[in-house]
């Protein structure tokens, strides 16, 4: 029917049109071109930073620029030297304090051991400031159990290193002492 003429439903006097041509159109397919062009996008994506990679480096960079400003704050924070931060003059001065302590509190606890308060201060043993004086300005907290007669000697703040004070531990019966922490040397 290739010679037939096209059929319409107009009148004979109008001119004859074309109906118009639908296509259809499916866009969830790619294209041949869209293909191509995604596979060339792919090859070049190993050269792009990814966030991981962003992750590491500014990994990197935060520690070698934090690192030798940790270095230098923690070199300014210590003290020059160890007796800043072990007062060794202090220490032997409270031990040896602390040893004139105990002496007096055993000739108390000899004398009267139901005499001896629970917390006892220096007045209790006789100790005196002449005894006692020495370069530094040492407070003292006692107790005493009197069940077991043991004494417990406190110097505060001796240490910037925790346990910071000095504690000596006296049986007044035996004469025994312990201290919390070694003798400087």
């Amino acid at each position: 029917m290739a010679g037939k003429p096209p059929q319409s439903s107009k009148p004979s006097g109008q001119s004859a049109k074309r109906p118009a041509i639908n296509i259809s159109a499916n866009f969830d397919e790619p294209t041949r071109a869209q293909k191509s062009r995604a596979a060339a996008a792919a090859d070049k994506s190993g050269a792009l930073p990814t966030t991981r990679s962003n992750v590491i480096i500014w990994s990197v960079v935060a520690i070698a620029l934090g690192l030798p400003v940790l270095i230098v704050i923690w070199l300014v924070a210590m003290p020059g030297n160890d007796e800043d931060r072990f007062p060794r003059a202090r220490v032997i001065e409270a031990r040896r304090e602390m040893a004139v302590i105990a002496t007096k509190a055993q000739l108390a606890y000899r004398a009267a051991p139901g005499k001896i308060p629970a917390s006892p201060d220096l007045l209790a043993f006789a100790v005196t400031q002449t005894e006692l004086g020495g370069e530094f300005d040492i407070t003292y907290q006692m107790t005493y159990d009197r069940q077991s007669g043991v004494l417990t000697v406190f110097a505060p703040s001796m240490f910037a290193d925790p346990p910071s004070e000095l504690i000596m531990v006296v049986n007044l019966g035996s004469g025994e002492f312990t201290f919390n922490r070694e003798a400087p040397r």
